[in-house]
């Protein structure tokens, strides 16, 4: 597969994610506007627990070993389609851990200020008119919100990665071949599985999706 082959297809998981996120946005906002002030207060709580773990994890850590954790987590996700790896692979996988431009702050960033939008929306969320539009917004498009040097960067670490991919593909070997068609088969039956459910949706449901959608 091409490096414009395997870019496409990554546009095009993004676009069954955000198609799936509107689909759940009207629950998700009417829950948020029907949660008590206690629930809200909880929620922030995980997230600063979450942000604690995040920094620990992706920030404070060396950058030799945020490097190294990150060519084993590929390297195991890749192994779930293909089976076990070449010598050729995972070293294409270790150049792309250590070409990939650190993003840790930016993300920390990135979090606090989404959820200080989010904290701030939910003070009003049974006054404000335009709630549902606002949470949606939130939910569906954070990357509105990225700063330009995290926007950079995510942009090159997406090139490196497709290219990562590109090269592991082309050392693949007969039986990692045929477990990878096995396993896209089953993805591509979930993807029309999922597909078919919204077709046979009732038609009030298929209107309200198309007025989200628009």
């Amino acid at each position: 597969m091409s490096h414009e082959q395997l870019s496409d297809y990554f546009e095009e998981l993004r676009g069954y994610w955000k198609a799936l996120l509107r689909e759940g946005s009207p629950q998700a906002a009417q829950l948020m506007r029907s949660a008590t002030d206690a629930q809200v207060a909880e929620l922030f709580r995980e997230l600063e627990r979450k942000n604690a773990e995040f920094r620990d994890n992706m920030v404070t850590q060396p950058a030799e070993e945020v490097a190294r954790n990150r060519a084993e987590r590929m390297s195991k996700e890749i192994t779930r389609w293909t089976g076990d790896l070449n010598a050729q692979q995972r070293k294409a996988i270790v150049t792309w851990s250590e070409r990939f431009l650190p993003t840790g702050e930016d993300w920390l960033d990135n979090r606090l200020r989404w959820q200080l939008q989010l904290r701030e929306l939910l003070e009003v969320r049974r006054d404000a008119p335009d709630f549902d539009a606002r949470f949606e917004e939130l939910l569906i498009y954070p990357e509105r919100g990225w700063a330009q040097g995290l926007r950079r960067k995510v942009e090159f670490n997406e090139r490196e990665t497709v290219q990562m991919l590109v090269a592991v593909g082309k050392a693949l070997n007969n039986a990692q071949r045929a477990k990878l068609a096995t396993r896209a088969e089953w993805i591509a039956g979930e993807f029309d599985d999922l597909a078919c459910a919204r077709e046979s949706a009732p038609l009030a449901q298929q209107e309200q999706s198309v007025a989200i959608e628009q």
